[in-house]
């Protein structure tokens, strides 16, 4: 058994794991708490030997009825710190959002045990109608992973399945702010091509000044970036190439050039979240888990409502296969259609 002779540890490619139930039901590869791994089987075996052990003393406790009375911070801390040791990036970013939300929502002091399973569901209640779905199911698992690993279990999270949120836009007010708070070349050039062509975050990085047209107007979107390795590219999402029609007056201040539009793009210091988080801060409009895709719900927004685009030529656009899946945006367009008919109905 785990407890007498400790975790079973095997190799990953050149890295080791290590089987640690039943003491904590996963097979991680084996990493420190800075995220580093390891080739060798003797700092394997004290890297999981040393995680059997506390998870052993969290076992024992909610056995005995100790309950966790740690602040949520220092929990959260302290999770995070343990799953950059033994999760993925991806998987670290996802845990890292739904905490934040924990935090946003309870308060770092607020002792965990006083946090019951109801507050957590209402939490999931209060955001039916603003997150999709699927946002909200991967916060519950990542919300039961943390409490499991908290020593405070939760039960069943029901997560809305049937409604699907309207997606949100930046107002005209706020893309003034926003774009009053680039302070370099790079986020200017990051926030102004993304609201001017609607790219997802991999094509912007991966757009260069060739792939638009000599009169500016449209522009070919052929790849994305390849994460993390910034200096290369692959297909795209949808697997087809598409052209794009290019929203005016947000390029015009920069500099034409050759190679990538958004200088430093294959910098791996920093991803696209640090450069726009920071923009997003500057500008007053920073809120957990909005990225750079809501400058493409924005040139969705412009496109529909300034320009009367109609949603066929709008899933042409953003390179969506259904015009089920560019539907989401149909508020947009109907925001027209009562502003034309009440005109047209009341003279004004």
């Amino acid at each position: 058994s785990p407890v007498l002779d400790g975790p079973r540890l095997f190799l990953r490619g050149r890295w080791w794991a290590a089987d640690l139930r039943p003491w904590g039901g996963a097979r991680p590869t084996l990493r420190d708490g800075k995220g580093a791994r390891t080739e060798f089987r003797d700092v394997a075996r004290q890297w999981a030997e040393g995680e059997v052990a506390r998870l052993q003393r969290q076992t024992h406790d909610r056995q005995r009825g100790i309950g966790p009375r740690k602040a949520l911070g220092v929990l959260v801390r302290e999770y995070l710190a343990h799953r950059q040791g033994t999760q993925e990036r991806n998987t670290v970013a996802n845990d890292v959002t739904a905490t934040n939300h924990l935090i946003e929502a309870f308060g770092e002091r607020r002792a965990i045990h006083t946090i019951a399973e109801a507050d957590v569901q209402g939490w999931f209640n209060a955001r039916a109608g603003t997150y999709a779905p699927g946002s909200l199911a991967l916060f519950a698992i990542n919300m039961r992973s943390f409490f499991e690993w908290a020593g405070r279990p939760l039960g069943k999270i029901t997560t809305p399945t049937g409604h699907k949120a309207d997606p949100g836009a930046l107002t005209d007010a706020e893309i003034t702010a926003l774009l009053e708070a680039c302070n370099t070349e790079r986020e200017s050039a990051l926030v102004r091509v993304g609201l001017a062509t609607g790219a997802r975050k991999g094509e912007l990085w991966a757009l260069e000044w060739s792939d638009f047209r000599p009169d500016g107007r449209s522009v070919r979107i052929a790849r994305q970036i390849a994460w993390p390795a910034l200096t290369t590219t692959k297909g795209l999402k949808g697997k087809r190439n598409r052209t794009a029609l290019v929203l005016p007056g947000f390029m015009d201040t920069l500099k034409r050039g050759t190679g990538r539009v958004i200088p430093g793009s294959t910098i791996r210091t920093e991803n696209s979240a640090d450069v726009f988080g920071r923009v997003l801060t500057r500008a007053g409009l920073y809120k957990i888990g909005r990225g750079t895709h809501i400058l493409r719900h924005t040139y969705a927004r412009i496109g529909m409502e300034r320009y009367g685009w109609s949603t066929e030529m709008l899933r042409i656009f953003l390179g969506h296969e259904s015009i089920v899946t560019t539907a989401i945006y149909s508020h947009f367009g109907e925001e027209v259609a009562i502003k034309m008919a009440t005109e047209r109905t009341y003279g004004r």
